[in-house]
């Protein structure tokens, strides 16, 4: 999580000048550092835990559950609204550089591997535990 808030953090505020000037280019060295920190944070947290595995939940809350799967959605569309503005937009020409585009694609890459974490974990929240183990009622 704390890898995903550094990319939304920091790629809003880009992400904002750029719609009102979309000639204007941000090539400070800080933004991608920030922006590979965030990527490698999601990264070391997603890959470490899809080796050894799902975690068992003891938790259930579908309200909570359904407030995580939203969280989950919300947090890719700026992924999406970013994707769609830099690659579909035709008419913007940014003059960036490959590396910055490589960057921003793992950047994205990193959202939607943490959108998936959050859809795991409210699907196990929303899931009642009864029925992962139900046992049939005799007739």
């Amino acid at each position: 999580m704390i890898g995903a808030g550094v990319l939304i953090a920091n790629g809003l505020p880009i992400y904002r000048k750029i719609l009102y000037e979309p000639s204007s280019q941000i090539r400070e060295p800080s933004v991608l550092i920030w922006a590979m920190t965030g990527t490698a944070l999601i990264q070391i947290g997603y890959w470490a835990r899809y080796s050894v595995g799902a975690p068992i939940l003891r938790y259930e809350n579908n309200v909570l559950g359904h407030i995580v799967l939203f969280f989950s959605r919300l947090s890719f569309l700026f992924a999406s609204s970013a994707f769609i503005y830099v690659f579909i937009t035709s008419n913007v020409d940014f003059g960036v550089s490959g590396i910055r585009y490589l960057i921003f694609l793992l950047g994205l890459f990193s959202l939607f591997c943490f959108v998936r974490e959050l859809e795991v974990l409210g699907g196990a929240m929303c899931s009642p535990r009864s029925s992962r183990s139900v046992t049939p009622l005799p007739q």
